[in-house]
């Protein structure tokens, strides 16, 4: 069999993991903060006699070109900021992460569709706490109190992430009625080395990823961010894959076609 076939071959398999990338982000137009997913594409060279070609698989096996699917990376680019004005929803206008506390550990999101939950602590949507603190402290639950905000009061949230609660006719409530806190927003070197966990959570790809705290984090209160899927682009790269699946299909039935001819052909000699 003509080796070039499983030329054809890798390229038809790395369309198909390409669209089912594309599908994913396409999926998740309209969730909150999403961020999309770009594939990184690579060829595996033959090696030559008397040519010094860095490779790392075997010589024995690397007689063809073949084309190989590096591990999809993260594009962390910002989506736009829509208002919804409801005061649990923020936005992170900028560089950064909210800290939030799983069964798993601690992970980080630009999900900031949060709401209070039935111990009266700040938590996301899927009921994770999310953390306040600040000067490298490691982290805290955000309490609000209830009764405060019920009594004529409205929870405020500063552009830096300090969190209070407002009474409408007399201002700040003491801090015996509500803590201040501030909201946990750390970053981390570019290119960030994280990973997806679902949920809009982020962990880093190896324990020595060190975090550091933001210190010009602007938190919008009353919006959340979109996903930064750019839907025709998407829809554009969808059509490219499918013609492109189209061509490497006719390829492989060609060779396929001319090892049957072949066949046939020496059949009827023998």
């Amino acid at each position: 069999m003509n080796k070039g076939i499983y030329t054809a071959l890798s390229g038809s398999i790395i369309q198909e993991r390409r669209l089912d990338i594309i599908s994913n982000n396409l999926a998740n137009l309209n969730s909150i903060a999403y961020k999309g997913d770009l594939v990184v594409f690579e060829s595996y060279l033959p090696h030559q006699k008397d040519v010094n070609i860095q490779s790392n698989i075997p010589k024995a096996a690397n007689t063809q070109v073949y084309v190989i699917q590096s591990n999809p990376y993260i594009d962390f680019s910002q989506g736009p900021l829509i208002e919804t004005t409801h005061e649990l929803d923020l936005a992170l206008d900028g560089d950064g992460f909210f800290v939030v506390e799983t069964p798993d550990g601690i992970r980080y999101t630009r999900s900031g569709n949060f709401k209070i939950g039935a111990e009266s602590i700040l938590i996301t949507q899927e009921g994770y706490p999310v953390l306040g603190g600040m000067d490298n402290e490691i982290g805290e639950r955000i309490f609000i109190n209830l009764v405060s905000v019920a009594q004529r009061g409205e929870i405020s949230i500063s552009p830096d992430g300090m969190i209070s609660v407002i009474d409408q006719f007399s201002g700040d409530l003491p801090l015996r009625l509500q803590k201040a806190y501030k909201l946990k927003i750390v970053d981390f070197q570019k290119p960030y080395k994280l990973k997806k966990e679902g949920d809009g959570l982020y962990a880093p790809l190896d324990k020595g990823i060190k975090e550091f705290e933001v210190k010009n984090a602007i938190v919008k209160q009353g919006f959340l961010e979109q996903s930064n899927i750019n839907t025709i682009k998407e829809m554009t790269s969808m059509i490219e894959v499918i013609r492109g699946y189209e061509s490497y299909q006719k390829v492989i039935q060609s060779f396929s076609d001319s090892a049957s001819k072949m066949m046939d052909e020496v059949g009827r000699a023998a």
